[in-house]
């Protein structure tokens, strides 16, 4: 079985969860929307932490503004 993530859209959060069947729509620390799947292509996001796409190689969501996420 293969695992998908869904990832906090928020450049700042670095939230993420796994499983197939997530439930939840907002991210439990900042409150932020979870993407499921690509803005730009809609390919599930099957790694933890992902920043870029796999298949497309675009960012799943946008830059900080200063430049650098939250650890």
């Amino acid at each position: 079985m293969i695992n998908r993530y869904a990832v906090c859209s928020s450049p700042l959060c670095n939230f993420n969860t796994r499983g197939n069947e997530i439930t939840i729509k907002f991210c439990p620390l900042c409150g932020g929307n979870l993407a499921y799947n690509c803005p730009h292509c809609n390919e599930y996001i099957f790694h933890k932490n992902s920043l870029y796409c796999a298949e497309c190689g675009k960012r799943l969501k946008p830059t900080p503004e200063n430049g650098k996420a939250e650890s």
